[in-house]
């Protein structure tokens, strides 16, 4: 299992129903095999605000319960991970500071990665919708402990969940878009309905044992919000976690270059 918080990553393990739960830093999701519908218009390209949502809370984000691209929040959040487990640990932009942050991001939607430093630069398409994993829980299957199963009259789906549910530990999420502060982030809360499919990539193995480098089941719980499309330039994002033990994390900051 991994998990993912704001600036802190550190791949413990955990004490819930997992031997190979981690924390990792914002998220990270592979293989992502999102849809490839057309690229939203330039009107809305121009500007992260239309006018069907004006009277949003957060006009910056597409709604939770929205289907951008024909795909909701779930499948995003999902898809996300599994661009993540696809990428080898040395160019993986989540776990090694000098990766490209870039690489296999096709499709409308681009995955914001999490990177171990803080501070970084993305250079993102104008056009593109972004995908932000604030904190995330990934609990796959199967793993090298022989204990690491469901109980009996258990299904594999309700024993991972329950797994992934336990480890989160979030209370509070603060975050802001060009000093605008969101609001209500805790409500940007997704779960796996069922099982999804991973393929990781075999030397994440050093941070997640359960990895099989072959197609295998998980399920995730995330709080993910998705940046419509935003104006060219410079655009500074930040977010702030302070878990339900009355931790705050260290405030973590990415510039996204919209070009």
């Amino acid at each position: 299992m991994r998990t993912t918080k704001t600036k802190t990553k550190t791949r413990t393990p955990g004490t819930v129903e997992s031997s190979a739960l981690a924390a990792l830093a914002l998220c990270f999701g592979g293989g992502c095999t999102a849809p490839e519908d057309a690229a939203p218009d330039e009107a809305s390209a121009a500007s992260a605000v239309t006018q069907d949502d004006r009277n949003d809370l957060n006009p910056a984000l597409f709604a939770i319960d929205s289907r951008p691209f024909g795909q909701n929040m779930e499948g995003w959040a999902e898809a996300w991970w599994r661009w993540s487990f696809s990428i080898p640990l040395a160019l993986n932009p989540n776990d090694t500071a000098t990766a490209d942050p870039g690489q296999n991001q096709h499709g409308p939607v681009f995955f914001l990665s999490n990177p171990p430093i803080d501070g970084r630069t993305f250079d993102v398409p104008h056009h593109k919708a972004i995908a932000v994993l604030l904190s995330s829980v990934l609990n796959d299957y199967p793993c090298p402990d022989p204990t690491f199963q469901p109980a009996p009259g258990q299904t594999l789906f309700e024993f991972l969940s329950l797994g992934a549910a336990q480890a989160d530990n979030v209370a509070d999420i603060q975050s802001s878009l060009d000093g605008v502060a969101f609001t209500d982030l805790t409500s940007y809360h997704v779960t796996s309905h069922k099982l999804m499919h991973i393929t990781g990539d075999p030397s994440l193995q050093v941070l997640d044992p359960c990895v099989a480098g072959t197609p295998q089941p998980a399920v995730m719980e995330a709080y993910f919000m998705m940046l419509r499309p935003l104006r060219p330039g410079p655009h500074v994002l930040t977010a702030r976690i302070t878990t339900k033990a009355g931790v705050v994390l260290g405030l973590k900051t990415r510039t996204i270059h919209v070009r």
